[in-house]
């Protein structure tokens, strides 16, 4: 389609506009634990699964034994998922959380790859960093990156680099925001 695309000349990579959004996740602010939470909550959720026995023995379907159990093995999952990623983040000291108490440093066990980023409305809220590159010439899009960074900085060279992967070349201009401000110490 790619191709189709610049053979016809609806992709020309002259001129690409590079910026990026969040997105709110599906996750509900309930849902955002902090290690020690998280630790408590997957411990019950693994005296809850071996205690349940086998969900055979109740009095319901097959298929209503199997969603259950794979209900209960996906909690499972998530809680572990989001004990990993609250410690790496606990670890990484990134920008984003190098001012932050270590009783701030949490995840969503619902969404673990989540994070709690700023909207352009100031409000704060479980999101995702979301990139998106268009050929200004007709404004399509090609290239799309979902991802954690807080700050857009990181996207624009794997940006250009999934151009030049997809199409062959890379922009001949990019186009990106300022980004927010700095202190650069002069």
């Amino acid at each position: 389609m790619r191709r189709i695309l610049s053979a016809e000349g609806l992709i020309t990579l002259q001129t690409v506009m590079h910026d990026g959004t969040k997105i709110t996740a599906q996750a509900g602010p309930g849902s955002f634990k902090q290690e020690e939470q998280i630790s408590k909550h997957l411990t019950a959720a693994r005296e809850h699964v071996t205690a349940m026995g086998d969900p055979r023995s109740e009095n319901q379907t097959p298929r209503q034994a199997a969603a259950r159990e794979r209900a209960r093995r996906e909690r499972v999952e998530r809680l572990e998922q989001a004990l990993v990623n609250v410690q790496q983040i606990s670890v990484a000291k990134r920008p984003g959380y190098a001012r932050a108490s270590t009783r701030q440093i949490g995840v969503s066990t619902t969404d673990p790859q989540a994070r709690i980023r700023r909207h352009r409305d100031g409000h704060y809220g479980l999101s995702y960093n979301v990139q998106i590159s268009t050929d200004a010439a007709h404004g399509i899009a090609i290239g799309l990156h979902v991802g954690q960074a807080a700050s857009d900085d990181e996207y624009l060279v794997p940006a250009v680099a999934q151009i030049e992967e997809r199409l062959g070349r890379t922009p001949e201009l990019m186009v990106v925001d300022a980004g927010p401000p700095r202190d650069h110490g002069g």
